[in-house]
């Protein structure tokens, strides 16, 4: 049986965020398996949170990918704060036209390549890249969404 992962896609100007866990040699969307009573876009948010601290402001589920072990639940999620090593993780970075830009790594993980990828990664990413065009214009609105602006109890018409 597949296991059920929550998968965050997390694009900035920077890139696609990716992560290398402990145990693992490949590089991942973060996320990882969807806990006891938890919806798969919960845990997709919550393993954000535990490998980078980053903050969810946005999140979305985009569509399901089947690899040889998991069960993906793709969320594209808008985050704020800085990256910044989490639970387990030993490298952060961003992968952009076929390259990584390293944000943070651990001692001998300095020298990680766009190689490393794993299969369901570039495949997820690709599918990503494909339903985005797609769907220009959903994801310009869904963008849009985040440059909201802020009230007070002042501007309430009475």
């Amino acid at each position: 049986m597949l296991r059920k992962r929550g998968t965050a896609l997390v694009e900035t100007p920077e890139g696609i965020l990716v992560t290398l866990e402990g145990g693992v040699t490949d590089l991942f969307l973060p996320g990882g398996g969807v806990e006891e009573g938890e919806s798969e876009l919960e845990g997709a948010i919550r393993e954000l949170r535990e490998e980078t601290g980053l903050e969810a402001v946005l999140a979305v589920p985009l569509f399901r990918f089947q690899s040889s072990v998991n069960r993906h639940f793709v969320c594209y999620i808008r985050a704020t704060g800085k990256p910044a090593l989490g639970h387990g993780v030993k490298y952060l970075g961003y992968y952009r036209d076929d390259q990584l830009f390293p944000i943070a790594w651990l001692p001998g993980f300095e020298g990680l390549t766009a190689d490393q990828l794993s299969h369901s990664t570039r495949a997820i990413i690709a599918i990503y890249r494909q339903y985005r065009r797609a769907r220009s214009a959903w994801f310009e609105a869904l963008d849009g969404q985040l440059d909201l602006k802020e009230y007070t109890h002042a501007d309430v018409k009475r």
